[in-house]
């Protein structure tokens, strides 16, 4: 859980310091979701941060451990969050524009 704590604190901070990077939008710097997002944000998209996108798997799967947070897609980006409960893998996407949640 402190793990957790940590990683989406990390990602808040790294989201609100967005930096231009001279890319295309959501093509997938390789550096992780932080860096995506930054690049997103550069390029003129309004999305909502991974940490909210972290938040909202969690309304959705209470119970479950949340194991990665990916920012994913081009015309309709998303976050694609894996989370773990008893033992059984759940992925949760998230409308990186809206927050709403397209798949549980």
């Amino acid at each position: 859980m402190l793990r957790l704590i940590i990683f989406i604190t990390a990602m808040a901070i790294a989201a609100t310091s967005a930096h231009a990077v001279p890319s295309s939008a959501l093509k997938g710097s390789g550096l992780g979701v932080a860096a995506d997002f930054k690049l997103a944000q550069s390029n003129g998209h309004k999305l909502i941060a991974p940490s909210a996108a972290a938040r909202i798997a969690r309304q959705v799967a209470p119970s479950s451990k949340l194991l990665n947070v990916r920012l994913s897609g081009g015309g309709s980006p998303r976050y694609v969050i894996k989370a773990r409960n008893k033992g059984k893998l759940h992925i949760i996407v998230i409308d990186a524009k809206t927050g709403s949640v397209m798949r549980r």
